[in-house]
């Protein structure tokens, strides 16, 4: 039995352990808001439901495939599983309708199938994976402001009627920052001629870069791309 104490606890980093499954001891920690597991081997998460209190969920530098990624709690907002080993995007990770930044850069991903059900998520980290295309489903992440997509396999379509990054995304979406860099078939021009585009530069003049003093945004920058 965990002592009382451990149950009060509400941060945890167990980082850089042997750990290829949560202990029941952490499962047992029922109001912990933010969990740290970096640099653990692991290989599996159990179902994590009695963890309802917990918003903030980082697992990056692990050994995680799609289906090791047990039941999460509905209360997380903040999740980060970079470098692991998902090719497909996990079904537990569809139920999280809470969720407002979710980090996935240096995985394996080539599909991302279920990403529509986050219909809260502002941010979106998906570098250095295999994507080569950014679908429609994407359109219904209303809410979404940060896109970033770099290093990954996304080109130009041959068809003149298709492109690699769906309209849905720049017309459905608040999306106003749109990182595309090292996507080494894709350019900036490619980008600016695809349908639904020009809805996202009008939003994106309107939004003020602090780095720039208050001043709107420059095309210096634009996507990442030359």
């Amino acid at each position: 039995m965990i002592d009382g104490t451990f149950i009060k606890i509400k941060t945890l980093d167990i980082s850089e352990n042997m750990l290829k499954t949560l202990p029941n001891e952490v499962i047992a920690m029922t109001n912990l808001k933010t969990l740290v597991v970096s640099r653990c081997s692991l290989q599996r998460l159990p179902n994590m439901q009695a963890l309802d209190k917990i918003t903030n969920l980082t697992l990056d530098n692990n050994d995680l495939e799609a289906n090791g990624v047990g039941i999460l709690p509905l209360s997380i907002t903040k999740i980060n599983i970079s470098f692991n080993h998902l090719q497909t995007f996990p079904i537990t990770l569809g139920n999280l309708t809470e969720l407002v930044e979710l980090d996935l850069c240096n995985n394996r991903l080539d599909t991302i199938v279920g990403i529509g059900n986050l219909i809260n998520l502002v941010v979106l980290l998906l570098d250095d994976n295999n994507l080569t295309e950014i679908t429609n489903e994407f359109g219904t992440l209303i809410k979404l402001k940060k896109l970033s997509v770099k290093r990954n396999k996304l080109e130009q379509k041959s068809k003149s009627d298709d492109q690699s990054i769906s309209a849905d995304l720049f017309t459905n979406t608040n999306l106003d920052d749109l990182n595309l860099e090292g996507n080494i078939k894709l350019t900036k021009n490619h980008v600016l001629n695809m349908t639904g585009v020009d809805a996202f530069m009008e939003r994106r003049k309107k939004t003020k870069d602090k780095s720039f003093k208050g001043g709107a945004l420059t095309d210096h920058s634009l996507f990442g791309l030359d």
